[in-house]
């Protein structure tokens, strides 16, 4: 019996028929059954192939860098040995580039002469001699004209106290200072320069002592003077006398002492940096810590010197005063640098963490 087609209803389908004659449903032709299969079969392959991939060989070099940039943030032995050395190196530097610029900040000028017009010089005289000024004058006066002396305490006090020994004075410590700073060789008080004052001083004198001092007085003295050399108003006499005080001052007053102390902390700055290059993370965090601590080390110092300003006086009045005049530019240098670093320690401390926190995020 010839195979003949059924529908789903089940009747018969002639050969060539597009619908049922019975039930009216749409007939496939064998053409089309065989291309759907075909498609079908082609797809199921292609999932397939996508859903198995093939695996990745990697060679044994090829895994040791991989674990290599895995674990290159971490420091290394030696890293970790010599970056805290360099950095308490760094540590004292910047302390000490600090103190010594707020040291130069008390002997500019502007400072020097705002002491003198404070300092009451008829008492810091008195305070440093053990003496009074009346007798320190009595006593200096050549024996033959003590008769012609009539000295007032009180115009003896304005004589120390006038304009021209207080400029005079003001002057000849910027020359002093100046020489020591820039070796200038001006830190002299010559006999000329003493005679001019004395000369631009004559009245004061005489309302001071009752003696009129004329040329042929100035004169003498200068002979005098001449005789006696002022080696010992030259700074270069007094440095061979106290050589380790002054050379100490002179070193600290120096242009070249701050540029040596700031070029050693960059030079310890970069190589830190540069031991550090493959752990970059950890040499900065080790300059932000360096830099915290500087700074509350400054505030502390600054902290301290408040309190001996407030507590701690010597028995001298003149001599506490200049005290505080030369203290208050040295601690409000010491304060801003001190918080400056410390600011700056701070935000790259949290900068750094932060940058931490978010490289772990992403790598999970």
């Amino acid at each position: 019996m010839e195979n003949t087609k059924k529908c789903i209803c089940g009747a018969d389908i002639e050969e060539g028929s597009l619908f049922c004659t019975k039930c009216g449903a749409k007939l496939q032709n064998e053409a089309d059954i065989e291309q759907n299969d075909s498609v079908i079969e082609t797809t199921v392959e292609e999932n397939i192939k996508e859903e198995i991939k093939p695996v990745q060989t990697v060679a044994p070099g090829e895994i040791k860098s991989v674990r290599k940039t895995k674990n290159s943030g971490k420091p290394s032995l030696a890293s970790k040995i010599i970056s805290p050395i360099l950095c308490i190196l760094l540590a004292v530097l910047l302390l000490s580039s600090a103190i010594v610029i707020a040291l130069q900040q008390v002997v500019t000028p502007d400072n020097i002469e705002n002491l003198v017009d404070e300092v009451d010089l008829y008492d810091f005289t008195e305070d440093i001699t053990g003496e009074s000024p009346e007798d320190l004058i009595y006593e200096s006066t050549s024996k033959s004209y003590r008769k012609y002396l009539s000295i007032n305490k009180k115009e003896v006090k304005n004589l120390f106290n006038s304009d021209e020994a207080k400029d005079f004075i003001s002057d000849k410590l910027v020359d002093y200072i100046d020489d020591l700073r820039y070796s200038t060789g001006k830190g002299e008080i010559t006999d000329d320069e003493i005679i001019d004052l004395l000369e631009s001083l004559t009245y004061p004198i005489y309302r001071a002592t009752g003696y009129n001092l004329e040329q042929n007085d100035l004169k003498a003295l200068e002979k005098e003077l001449d005789k006696a050399g002022s080696g010992a108003y030259d700074l270069e006499e007094l440095t061979d006398r106290f050589p380790v005080y002054f050379n100490i001052a002179k070193f600290a007053l120096s242009p070249l002492s701050v540029y040596l102390l700031v070029g050693l902390s960059i030079f310890v700055l970069v190589l830190l940096v540069v031991i550090n290059l493959k752990s970059i993370y950890f040499g900065l965090k080790c300059i932000g810590v360096t830099a915290i601590v500087d700074g509350l080390i400054l505030l502390v110092l600054l902290l301290a010197g408040n309190i001996a300003l407030n507590f701690v006086h010597t028995p001298y009045g003149e001599v506490n005063t200049i005290i505080q005049i030369c203290s208050k530019p040295a601690l409000n240098n010491i304060m801003i640098t001190g918080l400056a670093t410390t600011a700056f320690g701070i935000i790259l401390t949290v900068v750094l963490t932060i940058i931490n926190l978010i490289r772990k995020k992403l790598a999970r």
